[in-house]
Order: C-alpha cells, then sequence, then structure tokens
C-alpha cells in the first residue's frame, strides 16, 4: 500500500532541521498558512535517503499565503537571500531565508519544478495526502509517501551533471523496487508529472507501452539539459525579439549588485569590490563565447526547450 512507510521514521536523526522545521511549522501555524515540510525532512522519514546533515530546511506553503508567511518569517529575524532578477533564464520556484543565530536555511517554496500543475492546484493536491510528523511536541505536516517519492526523483533528475544527485536517484530507485509503480504512475498523472519523472518511473518495472508520458515543458527541459548559465542565456537570446535583447544584454553586464552577491549573505558591496565583482562576471561571459556562438547563429526553432536538446549531450544522454 502507498499509505505504508519504506522505512521506519528516522527524521530524529536531523536533529537541527527537525527543530526549525518544528519552529517553521509553529509560525505557519499561528499565521493561518497552510505548511508542508518536505524533501529532506520527509525523505528520512519515508527512509528514501539515509540521514544526514542538512544545510536548510524545505516547505511549501500554499501560493496565496507566501508573502504573509515571509513576512512572520522577517518579524522573528528571518532576512531573504537575493536572487537572480532574471527570471526568464532562471525561473524561480522558492524564496530561500537565513537568520545570523540559525545555521540552517528555511527554503520556502511557492511551486515545485517538475510538478507542472498550476502551483495552487499542486500544493492542494500534496496537501489532501498530507501525513503527520511528530517533531518533539510540534506536528509537522509532510506529503504522503508516493509524493514524497515523485519530489525525491524530481529533485535528481533535475540536474544529472552533478554526481550526487545521479547516486541518489539510483538510491531511490533501488529503495523503490517494493513499491507499487502503478500507484506511482497514477500520483504522478494527477500531479501533471508524467513526462518529467518518466526517467525514474521507468526504471521500477517492465517496459511499459500502454502508457502516454506526454512531453515536459520547456521550462523542465531547460532545467534538465542545460547546465551552464550561458547557455541559458543564449537560448533565450533566440527566441527572444530584438527589444527584448536589449533588455537581456542590459541584464546581463549589469545586474544590481544583489545579483552578484546572491550566494552570500553579505547585503552590499563597497564601490571597489562592486567593480572586481563585475569584472570577475565579464571575464566568465567571455571565456564562455566560443562555446555559446553556436547556439546563437545556429537556425532558430523558435523554443527554448528545442535547443536544449542540443546544448548539453552529456546530461540529456543521462535522461
Amino acid at each position: 500500500m502507498m499509505n505504508s512507510m519504506v522505512g521506519a521514521g528516522r527524521a530524529e536523526a536531523l536533529e537541527p532541521a527537525v527543530l526549525l522545521a518544528a519552529a517553521v511549522a509553529l509560525v505557519a501555524r499561528r499565521s493561518g498558512t497552510r505548511m508542508l515540510a518536505f524533501k529532506g525532512l520527509a525523505a528520512v522519514e519515508y527512509g528514501l535517503r539515509d540521514p544526514r546533515p542538512s544545510a536548510d530546511v524545505d516547505v511549501f506553503v500554499e501560493p496565496e499565503r507566501l508573502h504573509p508567511f515571509i513576512d512572520s518569517l522577517a518579524e522573528r529575524g528571518w532576512l531573504q537571500r537575493t536572487s537572480d532578477p532574471d527570471v526568464a533564464t532562471f525561473p524561480r520556484h522558492s524564496i530561500s531565508l537565513f537568520h545570523p543565530e540559525w545555521s540552517l536555511d528555511i527554503d520556502v517554496h511557492f511551486r515545485y519544478p517538475g510538478i507542472e500543475l498550476e502551483p495552487t492546484e499542486s500544493f492542494e493536491k500534496l496537501w489532501m495526502q498530507r501525513t503527520t510528523l511528530w517533531c518533539g511536541s510540534q506536528p509537522v505536516q509532510i506529503p504522503g509517501l508516493a509524493d514524497s517519492i515523485l519530489i525525491a526523483a524530481l529533485h535528481s533528475l533535475r540536474a544529472l551533471w552533478i554526481g550526487r544527485h545521479e547516486l541518489e536517484l539510483e538510491a531511490l530507485i533501488a529503495r523503490c523496487r517494493s513499491v507499487d509503480a502503478d500507484q506511482l504512475v497514477v500520483r504522478a498523472r494527477e500531479l501533471n508529472a508524467l513526462a518529467t519523472a518518466r526517467p525514474f518511473l521507468e526504471r521500477l518495472g517492465p517496459p511499459r507501452r500502454d502508457i502516454d508520458w506526454g512531453e515536459p515543458s520547456a521550462e523542465w527541459r531547460l532545467r534538465t539539459r542545460v547546465s551552464e548559465p550561458m547557455h541559458r542565456r543564449a537560448l533565450h537570446w533566440k527566441r527572444a525579439t530584438w527589444r527584448e535583447r536589449a533588455g537581456q544584454v542590459r541584464i546581463a553586464l549589469f545586474p544590481p549588485i544583489t545579483t552578484l552577491i546572491k550566494d552570500t549573505t553579505t547585503t552590499h558591496l563597497p564601490p571597489l569590490a562592486a567593480a572586481r565583482a563585475y569584472l570577475r562576471r565579464w571575464r566568465r561571459g567571455l571565456a564562455s563565447v566560443p562555446e555559446v556562438l553556436p547556439i546563437i547563429l545556429a537556425r532558430k526553432s523558435g523554443r527554448s526547450g528545442d535547443h536544449a536538446e542540443h546544448v548539453d549531450e552529456r546530461s540529456h544522454a543521462r535522461l
């Protein structure tokens, strides 16, 4: 049965993450926000991966309550990490927050890549299959087993060029051999994740020729088959109008300072440090020209996902 657990509850092994998840769940309840703690916490609880230290706690909140929830965390000292404003090249699906007194981030998702339903509908479907994990004295809602399996698979499939993700996918497949693959297929169809999870689902049983897998979105193909930022920019250049291209050049060459510090906890850069950061960015861009020029000069087909078929052959082959 899909309601049974693959492994006994072992989330307590991730004590810092468990404590933070309990605290965030309490904030969610007090702010009137429905929230699911998922990925690492749920995966360990279901025995889908071995316990290990975590760098963040991942939560999925109902999209309509995203900003009030973020505000509630801000009132408690949580600060947003900066992100790249080029959302066409780097589509956003979450907001990361850090706190000076916590060693872990909170990654607040308002949608999940690979689940290709509209965000509110995807949250509602996940919420309907939730279960409760007790973290100390606090109840924390987590997705059901089938949803947690699919979320774990999609997380690995999103970046198979990272060796750790490939190993995690192999381990997940091994742990799910006894799971009813047909029920996973049904659930993936309900979440509009059949096409995106197909490489995982096809390996859980004998070949299935009776399934209409469909096609993943252009965004998913871009995420999974194009690992280099400059390659992504080149693909978007291909489908853009001349006016849009002017904006793309501007944001690529002169992004706001927040882009230069997005992977740090720094809140500003002195002028000299900013100049050096821009120079490093331009040097990386120039070094990528020989690789991206063939993409730009290739025949335009109109869809970034189509071009992605030919950009990262290694990643595509693994899919």
